[in-house]
């Protein structure tokens, strides 16, 4: 009786643990069910993985070349413009001298030429209407001879003040693309000068003709 019941006590024990195991065992093949599903998984996204990585390592490359291309345009871009700026200081410092030299031709030019000859036309004109005054009647025609000869002599040399007075101008218009704003200003006001310079003079000759009638 008691090798029986002990018996049958380790089958019952033995069935337990069968069913125990058979329980765990499902839920393990359960498990192992998931695991291949996610290493399936897993493996999509390592080949996924594995050609994203290429197509980066390609466009890296890609951008390697291009940027070494733009590097190397810039670099001679950058030596190309060195080039210039250094042409360019060379031709403005060359230009600032020759206006610099064109200035002072232009106001040595007429200081000489245009002055000498408008103030000594003006000497001449003053001086001919007191020469008809103070003569005496017997003397009008001699008076009349130097008048004429006085005005010629005026008349040339005021010719002369106004071509010297117009090379001047050209000489100005040629220097005025390399002067400055402020030097153009004062050679258009010494300009206006010399044209009210001739203008009177001109009024001076009419006066001193209409004297003479």
């Amino acid at each position: 009786m008691i090798g029986t019941v002990i018996s049958i006590g380790f089958d019952v024990a033995l069935m337990i643990c069968l069913g125990v195991a058979i329980y765990y065992g499902v839920r393990l093949n359960r498990q192992m069910a998931i695991i291949r599903s996610g290493r399936e998984e897993l493996q999509s996204l390592i080949t996924e993985f594995t050609q994203a990585t290429s197509r980066a390592e390609t466009a890296l490359s890609e951008l390697k070349s291009d940027v070494g291309a733009t590097l190397n345009d810039a670099r001679q871009s950058a030596h190309k413009a060195s080039a210039l700026c250094d042409d360019l200081e060379f031709l403005i410092k060359r230009g600032e001298k020759v206006a610099d030299a064109l200035e002072i031709g232009v106001r040595a030019s007429r200081k000489g030429s245009a002055d000498p000859a408008s103030a000594e036309a003006r000497s001449d004109l003053r001086a001919a209407p007191d020469q008809k005054l103070g003569a005496k009647p017997s003397s009008r025609a001699a008076g009349e001879a130097s008048l004429k000869d006085s005005l010629k002599k005026g008349m040339s040399r005021a010719i002369r003040g106004a071509h010297s007075d117009t090379d001047q101008t050209g000489a100005e218009a040629s220097g005025r693309s390399l002067v400055a704003a402020p030097e153009d200003r004062v050679a258009a006001g010494e300009k206006s000068d010399s044209k009210k310079a001739r203008a009177k003079s001109k009024s001076e000759l009419l006066k001193a003709l209409q004297d003479m009638r």
